[in-house]
């Protein structure tokens, strides 16, 4: 059974919306009749059939059909709304729509892209799943680029909270992603400095006076307030250590 994508917001159109009942039913019909190549076998009575209704063809919009035989028309918003990126050559699918189109002389509406499609075993996998992949391929950017912006003392710092609340890297990924990000975010506000002494204050502090320790989430806080509302904010650990007068290994800011 073949799926179909559909614009949702198809009903919002005013030219949709000025069609007969009957018309917003046959495209829609086309729409999900035609082959994947965008072409529709024309059979109006088995058309009218299915819709419960005389279909006017006078009125169909300019641009939905281009006739390329008797019993033939090409739908080239089909094209253009199923494959909005145009066609890969190395997809197995969208090869076989190209012949389709280069056969029909339909050449102006192909539009190619050469990457490479990712696959599970021989299959080409389809749009939606390439995108996925894409999206993939993003985060797996953002986050070297991340690596890039955090300094050495910076990735020493995130290790070393890591292990403050007995998580690695290996094994805890999204507790370093998690404090990768609130040191990107609190480098970007200019407080970076002041988390650290904070941070130092606080593991000296709590070993100390063997106080009780925050959670990891309560720690840090959350990212919709800065990370502002974290346990490492919620005194002035720097002061409070004084009284002890401890050595405290600040950082050396970057």
């Amino acid at each position: 059974m073949a799926k179909r994508f559909i614009d949702t917001e198809i009903w919002k159109k005013a030219w949709f919306r000025r069609l007969a009942p009957e018309l917003k039913l046959f495209i829609i019909y086309m729409f999900t009749n035609c082959d994947f190549a965008g072409i529709f076998d024309v059979d109006i009575e088995a058309a009218e059939f299915n819709i419960g209704g005389k279909i006017d063809l006078s009125g169909i919009p300019d641009g939905w059909i281009i006739k390329i035989a008797k019993d033939k028309w090409f739908l080239p918003k089909f094209i253009e709304f199923q494959y909005p990126k145009g066609f890969n050559q190395k997809m197995i699918m969208h090869q076989s729509i190209l012949k389709i189109l280069l056969k029909n002389n339909l050449n102006s509406y192909i539009t190619t892209y050469t990457t490479t499609p990712t696959s599970r075993g021989s299959l080409p996998l389809m749009d939606k799943d390439i995108d996925k992949d894409k999206d993939k391929n993003k985060e797996k950017d953002k986050n070297k680029e991340n690596c890039q912006k955090i300094s050495l003392k910076f990735q020493e710092l995130i290790v070393d909270i890591m292990e403050y609340f007995g998580f690695t890297r290996n094994n805890n990924s999204d507790k370093y992603t998690e404090i990768e990000q609130m040191i990107l975010l609190l480098k970007d506000i200019n407080k970076i400095d002041y988390f650290q002494k904070q941070y130092i204050a606080y593991k000296t502090y709590k070993a100390q006076s063997k106080g009780i320790t925050h959670g990891f989430k309560g720690f840090i806080g959350s990212v919709d307030k800065d990370y502002e509302d974290g346990g490492w904010n919620q005194e002035n650990w720097i002061h409070k250590l004084k009284p002890l007068k401890p050595e405290i290994p600040y950082y050396q800011e970057i």
